[in-house]
């Protein structure tokens, strides 16, 4: 990469900080190992060196990257290795005097007894949870459990049917205000406590260093907590009985809108009489004064033609606005009581989320510590629980600080605040000590894709202006790439044009250096531009399902599946398999072949296809399927994911436990017997009529010959099954 698009000299300087904020194609991997091996010329060990990034997959990249440029150092000629050199930042008398170190570094670090440390976040974060002191009490080795879900459930799977004492009323206040569905998304989605449990933690501890709860901070934000009832005022006013009877004998001589509400007003009237809170009448009463949409009522604010009229023949016409100023003054309260209620409402469901999460996160916690296993998020709070304590984090530096002395973040934009918050206390850990790490830092917020993981691209903005001011590093910004086609990069550009971004992420336009390789047969722009297509949008067509008749083995339902949105993704399926044929059968492709880049004919591996969700995957492969086009799913996850060993799966469970409906259904259906609806009726119906337990028992005992068949084989294989390995079972079957 002898061109390289960086200022190589600055970025690769071992003794200087940078940041690098840098587009996609633009060689950012490229300059980090360069900076690996800047740095090992420079005199740094292997072990001094940290270098993080964000999958294991893109750690093993960047190992294998540094040790093939490590073993061409060791390869090579002079004259190769001068080049090497020189693009990599170092002049021609540097490279010279570095030849023999550049020539021994591969040996050199092969030999270490101690390597470069290429690692995960959480790789790393778990080494320094192993290094903890004692009396933090955590447990030494524990082991990392990446199934998080599945472990999530596993550690629940006994509390849900035995609430903790007081949890139970908690989650039944949940139940009534959300119902089931939305109060599992409440305490288990993406958004809740629960998964949120690091800022949780972090929340939790703060309110109780300042001497507070969780939800006693809300409730000082809910500022009308403070206040009585509105109602109470204009319900417990001096006057309140007679206004009352004065309102009920307007509205009863008002227009017909108004006189309906008058069976109201005298409701009120009485329970006033008796002595009664307003409470009792509240939501009634609150329809005479406020909308559905609790929205004043136009009609407070004057008086109807009708109760003119009244008021006039009673000579009170003088009383008009009084009869105004009363109604809007039980609108104002009840708009009052509106958002009141609304403040009581919510303290009494964040209670009993609180309760909840909190209850749910202690019996995890205490779950895990008794498997001795961590997730992620555990190894994420733990350490910045370690960091936190000041004894804890001088214990934890030291052992740092003497460890490692330059630190490389590969893919920052993948951070999320957590993982920043530990690195950034570590830093700032060192105060203006001149030992402190040099740390470079490169990433491409544009390619932010983990918000679900909490990842923040605004991080990028904090790290650099701390890195700046903190250890004078350089801020080098790279908007050019070398691997997208100009009518690529200008489809970049428009997707993240300025208008369609908040200002807390700011975008600059990216350049482009790629160019077509020589060779191509055709003048065509694409050849030399590229294309970008925008696919016509699929119309969403809900189904009008027809008034079903009849019983319900009648008309069976051929597939249940075809729902309006399933059926948009199979037609978005269809346009996509269309255009890839058609690019397959008019373009050439670029491919790199002796190191050299040739045009040649497309084919299907060319191309991929992103989905922003799983679910929808099988309507895209029917579409390719059905288009003849081959493809590779991660759907497809080897021999146990297919049809045909599902359905033998399935026979085997029936031949264990015959008596189980569920799998004879489907070996029934499945091309083994390949049964018809009408025999699956037949049985059904059987089965109805309370003879049998089971439907093993009805096949068997079932008179029709067709069935009969099926029933003898069944019965022939369960006897062998008894009898032979389940290898020889399925030979003879």
């Amino acid at each position: 990469m002898s061109n390289s698009t960086f200022p190589v000299k600055v970025a690769c300087d071992p003794n200087r900080s940078v940041i690098v904020s840098a587009c996609a194609g633009s060689g950012k991997t490229w300059l980090l190992v360069t900076r690996m091996a800047r740095l090992l010329l420079a005199g740094a060990k292997p072990q001094e060196i940290l270098a993080l990034t964000f999958t294991r997959k893109a750690a093993q990249e960047m190992r294998d990257r540094l040790y093939r440029l490590l073993e061409e150092f060791s390869q090579s000629n002079d004259e190769q290795l001068l080049q090497y050199l020189t693009d990599r930042g170092l002049t021609a008398d540097e490279a010279k005097v570095l030849l023999p170190t550049a020539r021994s570094l591969y040996a050199k670090v092969l030999s270490s007894p101690q390597g470069i440390v290429i690692d995960t976040f959480h790789g790393w974060f778990g080494r320094l949870l192993g290094a903890a002191p004692i009396s933090t009490g955590i447990q030494p080795g524990f082991s990392l459990r990446e199934d998080a879900k599945r472990l999530q459930d596993e550690c629940l799977e006994d509390w849900w049917g035995n609430l903790p004492e007081g949890i139970a009323a908690h989650y039944d206040i949940l139940l009534k205000a959300l119902g089931a569905s939305e109060t599992q998304k409440f305490l288990m989605s993406n958004y809740s406590l629960f998964k949120q449990r690091g800022a949780w933690t972090f929340f939790s501890q703060a309110c109780k260093a300042h001497g507070t709860t969780p939800i006693e901070k809300l409730k000082t934000d809910l500022s009308r907590l403070k206040i009585d009832n509105p109602l109470n005022g204009v319900w417990n006013s001096i006057n309140a009985k007679a206004d009352l009877e004065y309102l009920q004998r307007c509205f009863s001589n008002s227009s017909a809108t108004e006189m309906a509400y008058a069976p109201t007003i005298k409701m009120a009237m009485d329970l006033k009489a008796s002595g009664g809170d307003v409470m009792e009448i509240a939501s009634i009463l609150q329809s005479v004064f406020l909308t559905q949409d609790e929205t004043n009522r136009t009609s407070n604010d004057k008086a109807a033609g009708d109760l003119k009229k009244y008021l006039k023949k009673e000579g009170e016409l003088d009383r008009e606005q009084e009869h105004v100023t009363y109604k809007q003054a039980w609108a104002a309260a009840f708009l009052e009581f509106v958002a009141w209620k609304k403040e009581q409402e919510a303290l009494v469901l964040n209670e009993a989320w609180f309760a909840m999460s909190a209850a749910m996160m202690d019996h995890v916690n205490a779950t895990k510590e008794s498997m001795r296993v961590r997730d992620f998020d555990d190894l994420e709070i733990g350490v910045s629980q370690l960091m936190a304590d000041s004894a804890n984090a001088a214990y934890l530096q030291s052992r740092l600080d003497a460890k490692y002395k330059h630190i490389l973040v590969d893919e920052f934009q993948d951070t999320n605040p957590l993982q920043w918050q530990i690195l950034r206390a570590w830093l700032e850990g060192y105060g203006q000590d001149e030992s402190k790490p040099t740390v470079f830092i490169v990433g491409d917020p544009k390619q932010s894709i983990y918000r679900f993981r909490r990842a923040d691209p605004r991080l990028f903005n904090d790290a650099q202006a701390f890195l700046i001011k903190e250890m004078n590093a350089a801020s080098l910004n790279q908007n050019t790439t070398r691997r997208n086609a100009p009518k690529i990069n200008a489809a970049v550009n428009q997707i993240f044009g300025v208008e369609q971004l908040p200002e807390s992420y700011p975008f600059t336009a990216q350049n482009t250096l790629w160019k077509a390789p020589a060779g191509n047969t055709t003048e065509a722009p694409y050849s030399n531009e590229g294309e970008a297509y925008v696919l016509p949008l699929v119309k969403y067509e809900p189904e009008e399902l027809e008034q079903r008749a009849g019983n319900a083995f009648e008309q069976a339902i051929v597939d249940a599946r075809q729902t309006a949105d399933v059926t948009q993704r199979y037609v978005e399926g269809q346009q996509i398999s269309a255009l890839i044929q058609h690019l397959i059968q008019t373009r050439p492709v670029v491919d790199r072949v002796d190191g050299q880049e040739v045009w040649r004919k497309a084919r299907e591996s060319d191309f991929l296809l992103l989905v922003k969700r799983r679910k929808y995957l099988p309507q895209f492969e029917r579409a390719l399927r059905e288009a003849g086009l081959a493809f590779e799913s991660s759907r497809l996850g080897g021999l146990l994911n297919t049809l045909e060993i599902d359905d033998l799966i399935a026979l085997l469970t029936v031949l264990v436990t015959p008596r189980h409906d569920l799998p004879l259904a489907q070996v029934l259906r499945s091309p083994i017997f390949a049964f018809t609806e009408s025999q699956m009726q037949t049985l059904a119906k059987a089965i109805t009529s309370n003879q049998y337990r089971s439907w093993w028992d009805a096949l068997q005992d079932s008179p029709d010959a067709s069935l009969m068949q099926a029933a003898r084989y069944l019965e022939h294989w369960r006897v062998l099954g008894e009898r032979l390995p389940v290898h020889d079972v399925l030979d003879r079957i």
